[in-house]
């Protein structure tokens, strides 16, 4: 477990902005994701959920947000640690093209998700790619991936409105 702490003191470095207690939609978003049967689907049919116009920051998690769903088939992107929260940041797509849409699946800083994280930098450094709160980004290929997670409504960024903000975790190959 030691190593465990380790990673996540390296994520949670980052400078935060203000506290986790503040971020929006904290509490619905740091939980584990069920034991539940995962729904298979792909990144088009992320893409193609409607956004709620208003979602109130401390909204619990209703509908869609409590079914978990598998992406067998998706394209790690980009890989970055968001420096506000320590979370980590993985934008995928349906295909390989970096012009492809794409969405963002998250990997929060908690202590369950430290073994996803974890094997996430393991298997970028097989790849030369260094993810960590100092190193990130674009990854050079995109990488194919297995994506099991639960989504969480939240505000779309402004920088890249057609890019949706999803929370689960992402496991790129070995």
């Amino acid at each position: 477990m030691a190593r465990c702490s380790r990673i996540l003191r390296i994520f949670a470095n980052a400078c935060r902005s203000k506290p986790d207690i503040l971020a929006f939609r904290h509490l619905a978003k740091h939980v584990p994701i069920p034991s539940i049967a995962a729904q298979e689907i792909g990144v088009d049919t992320i893409l193609s959920w409607t956004q709620d116009v208003i979602v109130t920051p401390d909204a619990p998690r209703t509908g869609r947000e409590l079914q978990a769903f598998q992406l067998a088939t998706a394209f790690l992107q980009e890989a970055s640690v968001n420096a506000a929260d320590g979370d980590v940041h993985f934008e995928i797509s349906m295909a390989a093209d970096k012009s492809a849409p794409r969405v963002i699946v998250e990997t929060p800083v908690d202590s369950e998700f430290c073994s996803a994280r974890q094997n996430a930098q393991s298997q970028l450094a097989k790849h030369k790619f260094v993810l960590d709160s100092q190193h990130g980004g674009e990854l050079p290929l995109a990488l194919p991936v297995d994506v099991r997670g639960w989504p969480l409504k939240t505000l779309t960024t402004t920088s890249a409105p057609c890019r949706c903000k999803r929370s689960g975790n992402s496991t790129p190959p070995s």
